[in-house]
């Protein structure tokens, strides 16, 4: 039976580049004996998955029909004789349905790969990115009472360990560590996959927008904002953030304290993930510090004026520059 590795995430875990390495790298992976599927890829993910037997289908995610995607798998597994197979896309970590993922998934030996970040970081950047694209316009404690129960990961996994089996879930805790290793690596060990010096690495990408940058952009109507003409605008908004990065004071939406108790909430959920799926003892699951009241911060003044004509001025320029080189191209 063939093996396959289902990463679901959690979004905002480093999986665009998880995704991208691997895309990158299919040929390459093809001759090990990995085939990183052409069926039900979107962009460099298989994001086609994430409408499969979903009651509301995500509006970002293209249509598909899940029997079309099954016999394309099948025919490219057959054509490159692999036996282990990757799929990802973070639209399955909140995925419906699971029981009829494994009846879609029958012939194969299922193992679902998760990254977990803290709750209050993982919180923290899902706002950020959620405000950046249009979908939210809730403020900080309205959003985290949206999402609370996003945070419960043992219950989160456990919807999957019913399913596929406890044994099946592969859990690595997504934080900053002093040896760092490419994510990319780390994904790869985890699945037993060979990370060797031939693969190619993608160019590290950061895209986090200051909170200046951030609000700019909730002040379009556009809602949602992923097609092609906002993605142009949030790339230049990039590079303005990183050449006017927020002050540390500035960096986090929740007061520190506030942090802390978000993830001292869930203490007893996650030694219950660190124990069941990590095999430690000490019910660790995250190891970095917590945030405490010497942390910097303050709360986010808003949009001033001149930040606001900073931004367009810095928009505008770099546009007219975009236009001038489209017209001698």
């Amino acid at each position: 039976m063939k093996r396959l590795f289902l990463h679901i995430g959690q979004p905002k875990t480093a999986t665009t580049s998880i995704q991208n390495f691997l895309a990158v790298n299919r040929e390459q992976l093809i001759t090990k004996g990995w085939l990183y599927p052409n069926a039900a890829r979107q962009y460099a993910a298989h994001h086609l998955l994430g409408n499969f037997f979903r009651a509301e289908p995500i509006h970002w995610i293209g249509s598909a029909d899940p029997a079309a995607v099954m016999q394309e798998l099948m025919h490219e597994i057959e054509e490159t004789r692999c036996d282990n197979i990757i799929m990802s896309t973070e639209s399955l970590y909140f995925a419906e349905n699971h029981a009829q993922f494994r009846e879609y998934f029958k012939d194969f030996d299922v193992s679902v790969v998760v990254f977990l970040r803290r709750q209050d970081e993982w919180l923290e950047s899902a706002y950020q990115e959620n405000l950046k694209n249009g979908e939210t316009r809730l403020d900080p404690e309205r959003y985290l009472a949206v999402h609370a129960g996003s945070l419960d990961y043992a219950a989160r996994l456990g919807t999957w360990a019913d399913v596929f089996g406890k044994d099946k879930i592969l859990v690595h805790s997504f934080e900053t560590t002093a040896e760092k290793q490419p994510i990319e690596k780390i994904c790869m060990e985890l699945i037993g996959a060979p990370f060797t010096a031939d693969l190619t690495m993608p160019p590290a990408k950061n895209e986090r927008l200051s909170r200046d940058c951030t609000t700019f952009l909730t002040m379009f109507h556009a809602s949602p904002r992923v097609d092609m003409k906002h993605q142009v605008i949030k790339d230049l908004l990039i590079k303005y953030s990183q050449a006017h990065p927020d002050p540390a004071e500035l960096r986090y939406a929740y007061h520190p304290l506030r942090r802390r108790e978000i993830v001292e909430r869930r203490a007893e959920s996650n030694a219950a993930v660190a124990r069941d799926y990590l095999g430690r003892a000490d019910g660790v699951l995250f190891r970095n510090p917590l945030p405490d009241g010497e942390t910097p911060w303050q709360p986010y003044p808003g949009l001033r004026v001149r930040a606001s004509v900073s931004i367009s001025e810095f928009l505008c320029n770099a546009l007219y520059k975009m236009g001038e080189r489209a017209e001698r191209g």
